[in-house]
C-alpha cells in the first residue's frame, strides 16, 4: 500500500513505486487530463512535471517516487492510473513479436 500524507482532511501526495517505462506514460497520460499542476519528486528532491515525459525520465526510479498536487482526487487517479497497469502486466502473457517476412 502506498504511503498517503493527509493534509487538512485531503490526499495532498502520494508515494508509488515506479517500475519501466510504460509505468511513467500511465503518470504522463493522467497527468494531462487534469488542469491542476501535478509533480512528481524522486529521494533526491528533483522534481519533474508529471504532464512532461522527458522530466519524469530524468526522475531516479530505485526508490518510490512522491506524485504531489494540490488536487487530491488527481493524485489518487495518477497514483491509480499506475498501479492499474501493473495488475493487468501481470495477468497478461507474454507475446512473441511477428516474424519479418521478406
Amino acid at each position: 500500500m502506498p504511503h498517503i500524507k493527509a493534509v487538512g482532511g485531503k490526499v495532498l501526495e502520494q508515494q508509488i513505486m515506479v517500475n519501466g517505462l510504460n509505468e511513467i506514460k500511465a503518470i504522463t497520460s493522467e497527468a494531462i487530463q487534469w488542469y491542476d499542476a501535478i509533480e512528481v519528486a524522486d529521494s533526491r528532491d528533483a522534481i519533474a512535471n508529471a504532464k512532461s515525459i522527458l522530466g519524469l525520465m530524468a526522475l531516479d526510479y530505485s526508490t518510490p517516487v512522491t506524485v504531489i498536487s494540490e488536487n487530491a482526487e488527481a493524485v489518487q487517479k495518477v497514483c491509480h492510473a499506475v498501479e492499474t497497469l501493473k495488475e493487468t502486466a501481470g495477468r497478461q502473457p507474454l507475446q512473441r513479436s511477428p516474424a519479418l517476412k521478406i
